[in-house]
């Protein structure tokens, strides 16, 4: 649910945080008069910039991460179904009459992706949940769980059939609040929407907290732009890959220290009414 793109945090500069440090550190040696380590730092640090400027180092993360949901297939609906929903951050239009709030730009596609999957299982199993995940971490006053079931609403959801988890505020929280959830829904078919780029990250989270058998549905996919000139998209998009990379090895470092939440027990679960009141 971090919003990638307006709200950067650490891991979201990390390219040319590095790329400054290099260059940061070729002159501090140039200033000790070491001119051939210096030159081949510098020389290290423009090769790095120009492989993520022409799209190969971020088309090889991209691929690594996307590469086993190219082809998207929708699940075999069964009596009882679920559809999670992870947010991807809210923006207020500043100026409008209202001050309203909507959607993070890259939260579109999968809602949209939602409410496709939503009218494919209503269609043929009258059982079909939506779970929307995200609080508010950009602290606008809504969450984003509020503000993309309403869109969801305007696009033909059953607003009963909507369950709002309002508290996240990022990955690992949607995960955990959202899989207390799924227990108290008992056996359904799981179906986890969001961008392509993220299921992976997210789908790990979700296994902690004891949700290991998702159908994972891409909304969206991420592309390097191959140019024989440095792109300013190729570092961003670089960016957002090294944040799911890093977010997965902190993971594991977490789980090694023995700092990651525990993972539950069976029948751990809250009560869920589905009745399109926030959950």
């Amino acid at each position: 649910m971090e919003n990638l793109v307006i709200n950067f945090s650490i891991e979201d500069l990390v390219t040319l945080s590095l790329i400054a440090l290099i260059f940061l550190t070729s002159i501090v040696i140039l200033f000790f008069k070491k001119k051939r380590v210096a030159g081949i730092i510098a020389a290290i640090g423009f090769a790095i910039f120009l492989a993520i400027g022409t799209g190969e180092i971020p088309g090889f993360l991209l691929g690594k991460l996307q590469k086993e949901y190219l082809y998207e297939s929708y699940p075999n609906w069964q009596d009882k179904n679920v559809i999670i929903l992870l947010g991807m951050a809210t923006e207020r239009l500043k100026g409008s009459e209202f001050n309203t709030v909507v959607p993070g730009t890259f939260a579109y596609s999968r809602i949209v992706k939602t409410a496709q999957l939503y009218k494919s299982c209503a269609e043929f199993k009258p059982d079909c949940l939506v779970i929307v995940s995200g609080g508010d971490p950009q602290k606008l006053g809504q969450s984003e769980a509020e503000v993309y079931a309403n869109v969801l609403i305007d696009m033909g959801v059953d607003p009963k059939r909507i369950i709002k988890e309002g508290n996240s505020r990022n990955t690992f929280e949607n995960a955990r609040f959202t899989s207390e959830i799924l227990n108290g829904l008992g056996d359904r078919v799981k179906v986890l929407v969001t961008s392509g780029i993220h299921l992976e990250r997210s789908a790990l989270y979700f296994k902690h907290f004891g949700i290991s058998h998702l159908h994972q549905i891409p909304a969206d996919y991420f592309s390097a732009k191959y140019s024989l000139i440095p792109v300013a998209y190729n570092f961003a998009i670089t960016d957002f890959a090294l944040h799911e990379y890093i977010g997965m090895a902190r993971y594991s470092l977490y789980n090694k220290m023995g700092w990651n939440p525990p993972k539950p027990g069976p029948g751990v679960a809250i009560n869920v009414s589905v009745n399109g009141d926030d959950a």
